[in-house]
């Protein structure tokens, strides 16, 4: 597994490690939202554009029946 795969893997595990620690699976739901919104807030306009249109966004719009 590279380095990055490594790093947000471990990201995911540290959010899943908050809401078990504090009973309140909200936590982590809400550690992952903050991550992702940081996330998006840095991407190119070319990079939230293939990040939307990737296989993970559009199977939540499929089910959904949203679009972007």
């Amino acid at each position: 597994m590279a380095a990055a795969d490594r790093r947000i893997e471990r990201l995911i595990s540290l959010a899943d490690q908050h809401g078990s620690d504090t009973d309140e699976p909200d936590h982590t739901v809400g550690d992952l939202q903050d991550m992702l919104r940081a996330a998006y807030a840095i991407m190119s306009p070319d990079q939230r554009d293939l990040f939307c249109s990737s296989n993970a966004v559009l199977s939540l719009l499929d089910v959904s029946d949203e679009t972007l």
